[in-house]
């Protein structure tokens, strides 16, 4: 084997943030931060053009423990870190070296920007520092936490997006030649969610995200095994309807569609089943509820399977799908995104209300007129409505 073929399968390595560093160095080194939740086809393309265009010693990607600006990650840091290493197998660092570093990781804490700056200053004292990011992150920099400190010690280099602006003459600032789609790591989540694939990621890295049943990739199989088909066609629609209500309000559509993907999850077990599944959980007026509505538990039941089925460990997600039928004040904006997208389904009669476009100045108002008109219906059908909904209803009158 030769030793050039030797060095490019040593390229991508995983490396201790207590690494020595080089305080030699006189070239450039780069760092890519990011969830990387998944890594995706235009996180590769990004990185190639940059080592391309800057020619760096070394690049090393910092996958986030938990970043200032996002919740929680879908994946682990050991599960994005192997996913990162398929992706950028195929890329080529010319005489570089590619290494995945786990310093947040060890932190176990959120870590801004200028102390990954500090960080790699210190181990790398004689090398240009270029820190790599988006368009859309480079709006919103001078909201960053010490962010003159950032250009102090490195050069923003960034990758223009389609629809966000940016020019080089800016002081510190350095643009990378060619203007990428606006691919995001939440649109390929909710793409795999809905439909157990996405042509976004490496092939490697959707074989990796199905072996290891991430992003719920086999729920809709599931869901079609223990489901009728009206009732899967609810849930998938109304799934796609919570997931473009979140997009318009400025929230993780991912988060929404897999919120309400599963919000019916146990709605076709039996009732028995329900109330076996609930058993263990400390509902309130859970006797009245089983004496009058034993259904509506089904919330908390499906709420069950996605904790124990799926491995939903997110509590909003959580909390969204068990208060769906069995609403209650105090309701988040996650909770309110499901009911509405239940309520309003295209499959449904209510479905064929017009709801228009929604966005955060009308939103809440959509929401208190579905809670009265939910209650109208409960009404008419003669059914028992929970005291928790009757509160809520009036402090949204």
């Amino acid at each position: 084997m030769s030793s050039a073929k030797r060095k490019s399968e040593r390229a991508v390595t995983t490396i201790s943030s207590d690494v020595s560093g080089d305080r030699n160095c006189r070239g450039a080194i780069i760092l890519y931060g990011g969830s990387f939740d998944p890594p995706h086809l235009q996180h590769v393309s990004i990185l190639k053009d940059a080592v391309r265009e800057i020619k760096p010693e070394k690049v090393f990607i910092l996958p986030s423990w938990k970043s200032p600006f996002k919740r929680a990650h879908w994946a682990s840091f050991d599960q994005r870190r192997k996913m990162i290493e398929i992706a950028v197998k195929s890329l080529k660092p010319g005489k570089g070296e590619i290494a995945i570093s786990d310093f947040e990781f060890k932190r176990k804490r959120t870590t801004y920007t200028c102390e990954v700056i500090r960080h790699f200053r210190r181990k790398y004292s004689g090398c240009a520092i270029y820190f790599l990011i988006g368009s859309d992150c480079y709006g919103d920099f001078r909201k960053w936490k010490n962010y003159r400190e950032i250009m102090k010690h490195a050069v923003l280099l960034v990758a223009r997006r389609r629809g966000f602006g940016g020019k080089n003459s800016e002081a510190g600032t350095l643009f990378l030649r060619r203007t990428f789609r606006g691919t995001s790591s939440t649109e390929v989540r909710k793409e795999i969610i809905l439909s157990s694939t996405s042509s976004k990621v490496p092939h490697g890295v959707l074989a990796y995200i199905r072996k290891n049943n991430l992003y719920l990739c086999s729920a809709c199989s599931w869901l079609r095994k223990n489901m009728s088909r009206a009732r899967f066609a609810h849930s998938f629609k109304a799934a796609k309807l919570a997931a473009k209500i979140g997009a318009e309000i400025g929230m993780d559509s991912s988060q929404a569609a897999a919120a309400a993907l599963l919000h019916d999850a146990a709605r076709d077990l039996p009732v028995r089943r329900i109330v076996s599944l609930t058993a263990p959980l400390r509902i309130p007026l859970k006797k009245e509820i089983i004496r009058r509505e034993p259904l509506l538990l089904h919330s908390y039941a499906s709420a069950v399977i996605a904790e124990k089925r799926f491995g939903i460990r997110d509590r909003e997600i959580l909390d969204a799908i068990r208060y769906h039928s069995a609403v209650s004040t105090g309701m988040r904006l996650l909770d309110k995104v499901v009911f509405i997208a239940d309520f309003y389904e295209p499959g449904r009669k209510t479905g064929k209300i017009k709801i228009g476009r929604v966005n955060k100045s009308n939103f809440n108002n959509l929401f208190a007129r579905t809670l009265k008109r939910k209650i109208e219906y409960f009404k008419r059908r003669g059914m028992w409505i929970h005291p928790e909904t009757v509160k809520l209803w009036k402090e949204n009158m």
